[in-house]
């Protein structure tokens, strides 16, 4: 949040508890405590990133979209928000081990360092790992060396 309307009340909650919070803390890379902002009448709330990059709004009508570590910036109370393993494949995405499953029915605002490009994906796609910000959980994917070990290895 950068700036609110007067008259907003401010709460900090654990959003699932504390063993979640805990989770979502260290291994979804988000915050432990979660602000829920409230106004008695009409208000605005300005939201702002951490870091420099593109917000990005997606209605959630009963579906999951899964936010890579540090990609959450908002939702509102119809959203459930989970800390998940993304197996071993996880620990080689520069993002961690862990994303965040986002489900519900309600609004959600995550963000991602510089720009955002919506693709669909059919057949294949190759993307540097580290740079997707949200996917939906029936996407298959794989992590996959480029080129030859040694190149994988000292290439970052």
């Amino acid at each position: 949040m950068s700036r609110m309307s007067p008259g907003m009340e401010v709460r900090g909650r654990l959003g699932g508890g504390f063993l979640r919070a805990l989770a979502r803390k260290i291994l979804g890379g988000e915050t432990f405590f979660l602000g829920t902002f409230t106004s008695p009448g009409v208000g605005f709330l300005a939201l702002a990133p951490d870091r420099p990059g593109t917000i990005h709004h997606k209605r959630l009508q009963g579906e999951t979209l899964v936010l890579s570590a540090g990609s959450f910036l908002a939702c509102t109370p119809g959203i459930r928000i989970r800390t998940r393993f993304l197996g071993l494949k996880g620990l080689f995405t520069g993002k961690g081990a862990f994303a965040l499953h986002c489900s519900g029915e309600g609004e959600l605002f995550f963000h991602a360092f510089g720009d955002l490009l919506e693709k669909e994906v059919e057949g294949r796609l190759t993307v540097d790992t580290g740079y997707a910000a949200a996917w939906e959980p029936s996407l298959d994917w794989r992590v996959r060396g480029m080129g030859s070990l040694k190149s994988t290895l000292f290439s970052g």
